[in-house]
């Protein structure tokens, strides 16, 4: 019987494509490493210099960070082309007190980066560097301790590039296709205005007004009418909590629609989703390192919350898609689908809340009806960290099996 092309060619490109990202990663890597040590010494012109001194080093560790995780989705890859056996995946389990114990470690943490950056020393952030690292990470990690203690994950080869599509391949493909949502929508704004004289001279109006700003309070001024007004307020609440989870939540496990097939199981389809949930979690994480600074630690409670979204999320996907495939589960899918949409869209939501509220406050806004929503905005966000939390011990309880003959090892 001919082998399967599909099948010979998978390495080849996965080997490829790890190798071009990871290298495009390192060399932007590079690149930052040398700007931050220009503006260091002071060799930068000030015009091209960043707020903070450390900030091109926190994204420059960011990058190598994600290109060397791309690494081992190449080699294993090289390896099953040069006819290697395969090697078996596994995430060493921790037990109950050493869970707890990681998370403490990882609060004090968190709470140790915020002093230092609050504390303002001018070379506060060379120890900071590791800080971030340590706060990023840790949450992804024990995620997976949750999700996959106790579920075979068959071969390296499949694992690591699952991770690697999750961490690369997930996030291109919503980037483009935010991007075009972003420009049809200035095309249709641009039919609308058109058709509307008086909207356009309006935004023109606006546009002269904000181009003769020159304190914070006429900001302020211009500014509070729309804050405040209830339309503006849906659109970006539509666009929040219902375009983009559409798209990511079909997008996300790009991965694994590629992986799916006839032998797998459902608690497969659900390994996989966690791993690639992990990877799109880690990059997004990663990229917040440009706004290091005042809050930093608010910043990375509420990311872990969003790691777990996303790792919740595509979780369920991943065990929806390989049961639509080989149960024949189209509604179970469908229905999958929309349930990650409907919790990606009110965490949003709730999110946009919260960040309304801030600044309506920071704005001394009074009277407005959104002024007391952050409350509203922080429980719903706790509500649905701890509901996922619970459903993903929940269902990792309900997958967990015997260990697989690992001589046996599906890729």
């Amino acid at each position: 019987m001919q082998p399967n092309r599909s099948s010979q060619w998978s390495p080849i490109l996965l080997a490829l494509f790890s190798g071009l990202m990871a290298l495009l990663f390192f060399i932007f890597a590079g690149v930052l490493l040398i700007a931050g040590c220009l503006e260091l010494f002071g060799i930068m012109p000030k015009t091209f210099q960043n707020i903070s001194p450390g900030q091109p080093f926190f994204l420059a560790l960011s990058l190598i960070t994600g290109g060397s995780l791309l690494l081992p989705m190449g080699y294993y890859n090289i390896r099953k082309l040069l006819g290697k056996a395969n090697e078996y995946f596994e995430i060493r389990k921790l037990p109950g007190w050493g869970v707890l114990f990681i998370t403490i470690i990882w609060f004090l943490i968190v709470l140790s980066g915020d002093w230092l950056v609050n504390l303002g020393a001018t070379w506060g952030w060379l120890v900071e560097l590791p800080i971030y690292l340590l706060a990023v990470s840790i949450p992804i990690y024990m995620f997976l301790q949750i999700g996959l203690r106790g579920i075979p994950l068959g071969s390296k080869l499949r694992s690591w590039s699952i991770f690697g599509l999750g961490l690369v391949l997930g996030p291109i493909l919503i980037l483009i296709s935010e991007i075009t949502i972003v420009i049809l929508s200035v095309f249709a704004g641009i039919i609308y205005f058109t058709n509307n004289p008086t909207l356009n001279q309006e935004l023109l109006a606006f546009s002269n007004q904000l181009s003769s700003i020159n304190t914070i309070n006429q900001v302020q001024e211009l500014l509070t009418p729309y804050l405040t007004n209830p339309w503006v307020i849906v659109i970006v609440l539509s666009f929040v909590s219902a375009i983009v989870p559409m798209f990511e939540e079909f997008l996300k496990p790009a991965g694994i629609w590629f992986a799916v097939n006839k032998k797998m199981l459902p608690r497969d389809g659900f390994a996989m989703g966690i791993l690639s949930g992990a990877g799109y979690a880690l990059f997004e994480t990663l990229n917040t390192a440009g706004n290091v600074g005042d809050g930093w630690g608010m910043l990375l409670l509420g990311r872990a919350g969003t790691d777990l979204l996303h790792i919740f999320n595509t979780g369920l996907m991943g065990w929806a898609l390989v049961s639509a495939w080989n149960l024949k589960g189209g509604l179970k899918l469908l229905g999958i689908y929309f349930l990650t949409i409907t919790i990606h869209g009110l965490w949003n939501g709730f999110s946009v809340t919260v960040g309304f509220s801030s600044l309506i406050n920071e704005f001394d806004i009074k009277n407005s009806w959104l002024g007391g929503l952050s409350v509203v905005g922080v429980i719903g966000l706790a509500f649905l960290s701890v509901l996922m939390l619970i459903t993903l011990c929940v269902m990792n309880h309900k997958m967990q099996y015997v260990p697989v003959d690992k001589s046996q090892i599906e890729v």
